[in-house]
């Protein structure tokens, strides 16, 4: 229900977009899918969210009702190195590590020119993501 609750979110912002010349968007994704297995429940639970927001996006590409004229793109990152280092105690060398991988995470949304981020189900990934992407917006389902 909750990644419902942000998906929606996420096309109210793209609706404001609407505006621009632009005819594809890319929607950005940030899920720790890399880690894990079959057992582990957070893991399965990170990649059924992964999954939902794709699929959310080709729902919204397959209706030309919802956003006339636009296409949306999905640009996935993983996020597992970034989880792996919040879940640790921390300590300033693990918070610079942090925030590079946070920084390259953002370039990467920057430089597809991404009108929006979605994902970071744990607040420590707020808490390290949404500084790095500055005015790109980030809407979390947790």
């Amino acid at each position: 229900m909750a990644m419902r609750g942000a998906l929606l979110a996420a096309a109210v912002l793209l609706r404001g977009c609407r505006g621009q010349q632009t005819t594809v968007l890319t929607v950005g994704g940030v899920f720790p899918t890399s880690q894990g297995d079959a057992t582990n429940e957070d893991f399965n639970d990170d990649r059924r969210q992964a999954e939902a927001a794709l699929a959310a996006i080709n729902a919204v590409n397959a209706d030309a009702s919802v956003l006339p004229g636009v296409q949306l793109a999905f640009l996935a990152q993983d996020i597992a190195a970034l989880r792996t280092l919040n879940s640790n105690s921390e300590n300033f060398f693990q918070r610079q590590m942090a925030e590079e991988v946070a920084g390259d995470i953002a370039a990467v949304f920057r430089q597809a020119d991404a009108v929006g981020v979605v994902g970071a189900g744990w607040s420590s990934d707020v808490k390290v993501l949404a500084p790095a992407l500055g005015s790109l917006p980030l809407v979390s389902h947790s």
